[in-house]
């Protein structure tokens, strides 16, 4: 068992509230000057996004139904875009929150960054994320980026508490053609600048459409437990894959500017975590003799090599 310290991750009352509704807000979690730093490198990606229309799967449009142009709503794989981003994937408390509700075999998956644009921000419909669970549903650890509160002018987030135990919504087309977007029971989550929204993959939640004049930027990390990801099929490779690219980015994260004074998340003595990385990745990595950079198989990219179309107006 590893008996070096561990960073905290959800309190008992947090973990109670999750499990009661499905989802539950940490205040504070980002310092500032990360939240700074993140901004930064959001604004120089989003740029170029902004003007035209990257034909890449990683990014994704919705057409303003009232002008026709594109707008853009989400880019993926946000850790091999930036370094704040990268090292945002190794921070201690992200993961902690992540083992507090997916166990020690915790997992991070996706780095996805939904964007509620100025003019008009896509509406997001009631849905699950991917459901089918296997051995356990897993959770979205949500960061909110920009300095201004997510309220209804700039579409927050509503969830519906205790959805999560339902097994399924089959009235589901029918609540939302009688009652609009405004489903009986639903909550808002507002949300500051650092604050990181945890919720399961099985909460019924959406946000709505807006003309907001400020926008919105929230980073989706999702996190599921091994035992999970290997019963949805994903192989031996990728799970070893993904473990060696989090061991990577806590290194990196450790010895960066914001990794000074943090105590490092380290996975707990499990087994299946030393035999997936093996002990020469382990003391390369953790035992000083290659602290810094990204995996050879994850390159870091400004921009992705895509051919980009100039956007209608853009």
């Amino acid at each position: 068992m590893n008996t070096r310290a561990q960073p905290p991750g959800l309190t008992l009352q947090q973990t109670a509230a999750y499990d009661r509704d499905g989802f539950v807000v940490v205040r504070g979690v980002i310092s500032a000057d990360e939240i700074a730093a993140l901004r930064r490198d959001c604004d120089r990606i989003l740029a170029p996004a902004r003007r035209m229309r990257i034909a890449h799967a990683d990014y994704s449009y919705a057409d303003d139904p009232l002008t026709g142009r594109p707008v853009l709503a989400r880019i993926d794989g946000m850790h091999t875009r930036s370094a704040a981003f990268w090292t945002l994937w190794g921070h201690p408390r992200l993961l902690a929150i992540g083992r507090s509700v997916q166990g020690a075999d915790v997992l991070p998956g996706a780095h996805a960054l939904v964007v509620k644009t100025p003019g008009y921000g896509a509406p997001v419909p009631w849905h699950r994320d991917p459901a089918f669970c296997r051995v356990r549903h897993g959770s979205n650890v949500d960061v909110y980026l920009d300095d201004a509160d997510a309220d209804a002018d700039n579409g927050m987030l509503w969830a519906i508490p205790g959805s999560h135990r339902r097994r399924s919504f089959a009235d589901l087309g029918a609540a939302v053609a009688e009652h609009g977007f405004a489903l009986p029971g639903a909550v808002a989550v507002p949300m500051r600048a650092g604050d990181v929204l945890v919720h399961c993959e099985n909460v019924l939640h959406g946000s709505p459409e807006v003309r907001a004049t400020r926008e919105r930027r929230v980073l989706y990390f999702g996190m599921r437990s091994v035992a999970e990801q290997r019963a949805r099929g994903l192989d031996e490779d990728w799970v070893r894959s993904v473990a060696r690219i989090t061991t990577a980015a806590v290194a990196d994260r450790a010895v960066g500017p914001f990794g000074r004074g943090e105590t490092a998340f380290s996975w707990q003595g499990d087994a299946w975590w030393a035999e997936a990385l093996g002990d020469e990745y382990v003391e390369r990595r953790i035992g000083g003799g290659d602290a810094g950079g990204m995996p050879d198989a994850l390159p870091l990219s400004d921009e992705p090599a895509v051919t980009a179309a100039r956007a209608q107006g853009g």
